[in-house]
């Protein structure tokens, strides 16, 4: 048998209040997709210009792009970052990020590699939030080798 009008509509009434409730869900799910891609695309160029320092024999360095004109966010690698030759200053690599993201890194300066491949920023973190608070920020510390380590929280152990 079918249901009656009533029925049908407590029916999408429940249904609606259920979405209503899980909204905000989704929300935080794409703030914290959003870190991870970000924090990922991060590990990938350090570790492409590690290797290519490496490969060409020419000392590189990450740093933030400049300028990086974001209201009420001001220095910061907000914008993304770029690859550079340490010795000429010419562009290599440029990885740009969307709005809605605070990048810091600690201290902030650039991260450099020598010609063969090894950090000369051993220590450093960057720190990848997002800007509403929507998401758990992730962080990446550097060790004096180099590698990078995932961490909760804001702060390297």
């Amino acid at each position: 048998m079918g249901t009656s009008l009533p029925e049908t509509l407590c029916l999408l009434a429940c249904l609606a209040i259920g979405l209503a409730h899980s909204l905000p869900l989704w929300g935080n799910t794409g703030a914290g997709l959003a870190l991870s891609q970000a924090r990922a695309a991060f590990e990938t160029d350090w570790r492409g210009a590690r290797w290519q320092a490496q490969t060409r024999g020419r000392a590189l360095r990450l740093q933030a792009i400049s300028p990086c004109v974001r209201p009420n966010l001001p220095g910061g690698w907000h914008c993304g970052w770029q690859l550079v030759r340490e010795d000429t200053g010419q562009l290599v690599q440029e990885s740009r990020l969307p709005s809605g993201l605070n990048v810091s890194v600690k201290p902030n300066a650039p991260w450099r590699v020598d010609a063969w491949g090894e950090p000369l920023s051993g220590g450093a973190s960057i720190l990848f939030q997002s800007a509403e608070g929507k998401a758990d920020p992730e962080l990446l510390c550097m060790n004096v080798l180099g590698r990078l380590r995932r961490v909760r929280g804001v702060a390297c152990e």
